[in-house]
C-alpha cells in the first residue's frame, strides 16, 4: 500500500485536535472531520507507519487477522515537530508542489522541505 501524505497530515491534525487524555479509536475515525476522506485501511496503514516513525503514541489490537480496534493517544515530540512544519496550508501546498517533482520523497525529507519553505517565507518577511 502506498503511504498517502494527505492522510499523514490529516491524521496528525486529528490527533492534535483531541483534548488531552482522549484517544482516537476505530469507532471514532469515521466521525472525525480530518479523516472522513480516507478509507479505514488507509488510516490504519498510516497509523502503523507513524508508530514506526515514532510520530504517534498508539496501539493496534488484532483479533485473528482482523483489526479489532486502535487507540491513538497522542503525538510524540517528533510528531509535533513534523506537524508544526506542515500545519500551515500555504506551506503544505508549496511543500507538496516541490515534493511532487520527484518520484519518491520520504516523510523526513518532506519535513525538511517544509522547514525550508518556512525559512524562505521568513526571509521574505524580513526582507532578506
Amino acid at each position: 500500500m502506498k503511504l498517502n501524505k494527505e492522510c499523514i497530515r490529516n491524521l496528525l491534525l486529528a490527533i492534535e485536535s483531541e483534548p488531552f487524555g482522549n484517544s482516537i479509536t476505530k469507532h471514532d475515525f469515521k466521525n472525525n472531520d480530518f479523516l472522513k476522506d480516507h478509507s479505514f485501511e488507509e488510516v490504519v496503514y498510516t497509523i502503523q507507519k507513524l508508530i514506526e516513525a515514532k510520530y504517534i503514541n498508539a496501539e493496534i489490537l488484532y483479533a485473528g487477522d482482523e483489526i479489532h480496534n486502535f487507540f491513538i493517544s497522542s503525538l510524540t515530540w517528533d510528531g509535533h515537530q513534523f506537524l508544526d512544519n506542515i500545519r500551515d496550508d500555504g506551506v503544505w501546498k508549496k511543500s507538496k508542489d516541490i515534493a511532487n517533482k520527484f518520484s519518491s520523497i520520504s516523510v523526513s525529507m518532506l519535513s525538511n522541505i517544509a522547514s525550508n519553505v518556512i525559512s524562505q517565507m521568513i526571509k521574505q518577511q524580513l526582507g532578506y
